[in-house]
């Protein structure tokens, strides 16, 4: 039987991954968290020019959803699984 934390932490997943598909631009941070890695990644793949950022129309710095899971290695139609496992980027 799982317990009352299972349950919420499922429930927030599940907001992550409905937030995604409604939101195609994301800040780095909100990317990473709704993803499940660290920010820093994603900031590192800035910094290497495998992702651009973006300014919004509220003046945050966003970066694209679908680029960015094409980016790590997120399937398109099945975004909470890795297509390749760890990230090749990893030692740059």
């Amino acid at each position: 039987m799982s317990s009352i934390d299972d349950f919420f932490k499922q429930i927030e997943d599940d907001e992550r991954a409905d937030r995604a598909e409604l939101e195609s631009k994301l800040t780095p941070i909100d990317y990473g968290k709704l993803r499940g890695i660290a920010p820093q990644r994603v900031y590192q793949k800035i910094r290497n020019g495998k992702l651009e950022i973006e300014r919004c129309l509220c003046g945050r710095k966003v970066i694209d959803v679908a680029k960015a899971d094409e980016s790590f290695g997120f399937e398109a139609d099945s975004r909470s699984e890795v297509r390749g496992g760890e990230d090749s980027d990893a030692e740059e």
